[in-house]
């Protein structure tokens, strides 16, 4: 944000400081600023987190049509390898922090569901076959419900992927992925609603648009 203001202040400086000295001296603190800005960016570890490219890849190659992935924290990088691996978009990810509950940056704002019933009826409407789990503990007590849900006969382990990772809170997290074993194909009259806080309304999308 400040390289725009530091741009023109520099570009200023001929016109607003007359006196060579004055001039070369900002010039000298400009400079120092780049430099330190520089050295900060030389000490910067980029963060990496391995273990979402082998969940997304277990994924797409069972061809499951619609995978509901559920984390508390989210770093995007499930969604990003679908789209990596599934070249032919035959997969749909639906999130359960927009599906089962709603988030607004990072914090629980409602939960849309409050008991077991309801996760299985949201399932099978909605024609989930996998579910992706990251195995932490949420402040939704909607995706609390999901996470212990999935531990029971309705549900089979296909694949737990430790994560590896230099972010201390999701390092050693297993990515659970499992098959739903009630699934259903899809109602032809789903809709998925979705409340964005931010935007201050409710997105509905009907499934059936996205399945073409």
């Amino acid at each position: 944000y400040w390289i725009p203001p530091f741009c023109l202040f520099a570009a200023l400086v001929p016109k607003l400081f007359g006196t060579r000295a004055l001039r070369i001296g900002l010039f000298l603190i400009l400079m120092g600023a780049s430099g330190f800005q520089l050295y900060l960016a030389a000490k910067m570890t980029p963060e990496y987190i391995e273990g979402y490219e082998e969940a997304a890849r277990t994924v797409v190659d069972a061809r499951v049509g619609i995978v509901l992935y559920s984390a508390s924290f989210d770093s995007g990088y499930f969604v990003f390898f679908v789209r990596k691996y599934d070249t032919e978009k035959r997969t749909i990810v639906l999130l359960s922090d927009k599906i089962l509950a709603t988030y607004k940056l990072g914090s629980v704002v409602e939960d849309k569901i409050s008991d077991v019933s309801q996760i299985h009826f949201t399932l099978q409407t909605l024609g989930v076959r996998y579910v992706v789990i990251e195995d932490r503990r949420s402040d939704s007590k909607a995706l609390e419900l999901l996470r212990e849900e999935v531990r029971k006969v309705a549900f089979v382990l296909k694949k737990a992927i430790p994560i590896k990772s230099n972010v201390p809170e999701i390092d050693g997290v297993n990515l659970l992925v499992y098959e739903y074993v009630d699934w259903k194909e899809a109602s032809p009259n789903a809709v998925i609603r979705m409340n964005i806080p931010l935007m201050g309304k409710e997105i509905s999308v009907a499934l059936s648009d996205l399945n073409k």
